[in-house]
């Protein structure tokens, strides 16, 4: 897996007085990666901002500009408030101010309308009733879009549902596995039955339990788990160990990625009785297993995601696209999804080489 180096702030771009000295350091948890999305292009990574001041610092601004040092977004006020987050983050908290020696973890999703080869940022803050300070990083690659692959269930309608600016979603939870911080679920989905009722508490109620799981890709099976029996409704006091969250699991090894790492597919929650065993060769739309609702679940569903590492939790989540889906409807929010609302049907739409956008409905051939 390829590790950055901290980006140091190596370039001073607004004068500062000698008992102001520059104190805050940029760091990368993961190289940034191109997001094709049905809805378009984003560039998507974190941002880790530490403070070595003596006093509480405030981000003012955030720059991000390509490797020639063309703009490309610019972050300010709530717009910067809205990136800084995190599992660990209270709702009241200010999240621009960091009090000494701390740090903020900035998510960044940003649209892009042209291919961006590398980005390099720009950050501002002051300190107390100082001048603002600016602080400028090197440039650092971005990994290009993955190559597609095939779906991981068959048919539809199923719902991608995800939002990457949910606190406890999987876009913004961050494990220390190892005491190295990373994101496995960057770009995770959690596919449900778009037809399932979300007020129904048994399992096996759902129109999506026991569909067909796929491989989406040619590859190895690397880890099998199938040793969680199915349980029969959903009980909101149980809390499942970490070690035991991703349920009767499969990861399948798919060869390399375009920057030369390993791509590792993860299925979870399936159901008992796996098609497939570890170290088993499969191919690709071969069946490995069924939508299950084993480990730590809301309800009946698939949890899909690609990684560097064969390691559930200890990985760097990477982005995925699917060679074709036709998207069928949306919810307007994931919070409507889980409400019991019908999602919103539209004119089917024929999408290729991208992953779907959050909430919305899909078919696979």
């Amino acid at each position: 897996m390829i590790r950055f180096p901290p980006l140091a702030a190596l370039a001073l771009v607004a004068p500062v007085s000698a008992q102001m000295p520059i104190s805050a350091e940029l760091t990368l948890l993961a190289p940034p990666a191109t997001l094709v999305r049905a809805d378009g292009t984003q560039i998507a990574y974190e941002i880790r901002v530490a403070s070595f001041h003596r006093s509480p610092m405030r981000l003012q601004t955030l720059e991000i500009l390509d490797g020639e040092g063309r703009p490309l977004a610019r972050y300010e006020g709530t717009q910067l408030t809205a990136l800084i987050g995190g599992q660990w983050m209270a709702e009241d908290a200010d999240r621009t101010l960091l009090a000494p020696a701390a740090h903020a973890l900035v998510f960044v999703n940003m649209p892009v309308a042209r291919p961006v080869a590398a980005v390099r940022h720009r950050l501002t803050y002051t300190v107390g009733e100082r001048p603002p300070v600016t602080v400028e990083s090197a440039s650092r690659a971005v990994a290009p879009a993955p190559r597609p692959f095939g779906p991981p269930l068959r048919g539809g309608t199923w719902s991608a549902i995800y939002a990457p600016a949910m606190e406890f979603g999987h876009r913004r939870y961050v494990y220390a596995a190892g005491g190295v911080p990373r994101v496995p679920g960057r770009f995770a989905v959690d596919f449900f039955h778009a037809e399932r009722n979300p007020k129904e508490p048994r399992y096996a109620a759902d129109p999506g339990f026991g569909a067909e799981v796929i491989a989406v890709a040619d590859g190895t099976v690397v880890a099998a788990r199938d040793d969680f029996a199915d349980p029969v409704q959903r009980d909101p006091e149980e809390r499942v160990a970490p070690e035991n969250a991703t349920g009767n699991y499969l990861a399948l090894d798919i060869g390399a990625n375009e920057s030369g790492g390993r791509r590792i597919v993860f299925y979870e929650h399936l159901k008992q009785g796996l098609a497939v065993k570890r170290g088993d060769r499969v191919r690709r739309g071969q069946l490995l297993g069924r939508v299950g609702a084993t480990g730590q679940v809301g309800g009946t569903h698939l949890h899909f995601h690609v990684a560097d590492t064969n390691s559930p939790l200890g990985a760097e989540g990477l982005p995925f696209s699917l060679a074709a889906f036709e998207q069928v409807g949306a919810w307007k929010t994931i919070d409507q999804a889980f409400s019991g609302e019908r999602w919103q049907s539209t004119a089917p739409r024929r999408f290729t080489n991208a992953m779907p956008s959050p909430n919305v409905v899909a078919r696979f051939p």
